[in-house]
């Protein structure tokens, strides 16, 4: 069984929006996003920007029991198997152009993909020494 993995904002609205402007027919409108608490999972919808307001998550039903149920999600989990009916290596490679990334075989190298930080194994926490 395929595991659910986190998916961020920004990557959320780009997913809908190529869904969107390739017509794609998901079940239920179901992207496969997920509440990212452990004990809901209920599906949740990326919301773009508003006034006043940052892109989110927003349950697709209220859910009393979720604890994330009144605060604006930023990061989700997505379900592989929910995902299934649009979510192939083509729209991921469109994603990535929509991003500004790019993935698969027809990778840039001219494309700034960000690396993970090696974590520091000193507890130094400046570059500059401190005056005498």
């Amino acid at each position: 069984m395929a595991e659910d993995v986190s998916a961020g904002i920004r990557f959320a609205l780009a997913a809908r929006s190529y869904v969107e402007e390739t017509g794609l027919q998901v079940p239920d409108g179901d992207l496969g996003f997920r509440c990212s608490a452990e004990m809901c999972r209920a599906p949740v919808v990326p919301i773009p920007f508003r006034p006043g307001q940052p892109a989110h998550f927003e349950h697709i039903e209220r859910s009393a029991d979720c604890p994330f149920g009144d605060r604006l999600m930023t990061e989700s989990r997505i379900s592989p198997v929910a995902a299934k009916s649009w979510l192939t290596i083509e729209a991921a490679t469109a994603i990535g152009r929509i991003l500004g990334r790019s993935f698969g075989d027809d990778y840039s190298s001219s494309v700034p993909v960000p690396r993970p930080r090696n974590p520091t194994m000193d507890n130094s926490r400046a570059a500059v020494p401190e005056p005498d």
